[in-house]
């Protein structure tokens, strides 16, 4: 497994990593989903999580590409795109 790892977003102060929940911490309630969490830099309060349904593996490794605009995450062998456009479109 890859090391769990932060990507900070090109443009705003917000910070992308994968959630791992382990039974062994306190905070861990039951059937904690295997999120990608957003978070703002400035006040560390939760803004968004990002979650696939057909994809239950950990995210440890996020990337935005350089407008901000597409975020890439590694999971395993798969790579999930995210991207406000095709968010959009699904609406």
């Amino acid at each position: 497994l890859t090391p769990i790892k932060a990507a900070w977003h090109p443009r705003y102060n917000l910070i992308v990593v994968g959630r791992y929940p382990d039974p062994n911490f306190k905070s861990c309630t039951p059937y904690e989903m295997r999120t990608i969490d957003v978070f703002d830099g400035n006040s560390g309060k939760m803004m968004c999580q990002l979650y696939d349904p057909e994809s239950s593996g950990i995210s440890s490794l996020n990337e935005f590409n350089p407008m901000g605009d597409t975020l890439a995450s590694a999971m395993g062998y798969h790579i999930l795109i995210w991207s406000q456009e095709e968010a959009r479109t699904r609406k």
